[in-house]
């Protein structure tokens, strides 16, 4: 495998832009594919990126994080 892709998902942006932005993901190759403000805009990314890891908030709006991860793990 070249590289891992990553989504990052949370409804406060500054932890998403904190999380995607501020580790050097490359340097350990993973690449920063999607994120999502919430968890139906998140469901949309990763039926669209089918992104290796998932970072997510429990918490969200429209769809929880652990909702989230129900329905990816039944896809």
């Amino acid at each position: 495998m070249d590289h891992l892709t990553m989504c990052v998902m949370d409804d406060i942006q500054a932890v998403v832009k904190g999380i995607s932005a501020t580790i050097p993901w490359s340097d350990h190759n993973i690449e920063v594919v999607g994120t999502a403000g919430d968890g139906e805009h998140g469901w949309t990314l990763l039926l669209e990126k089918d992104p290796d890891i998932v970072i997510s908030d429990i918490r969200m709006p429209k769809l929880n994080g652990l909702e989230l991860m129900r329905r990816a793990s039944g896809q």
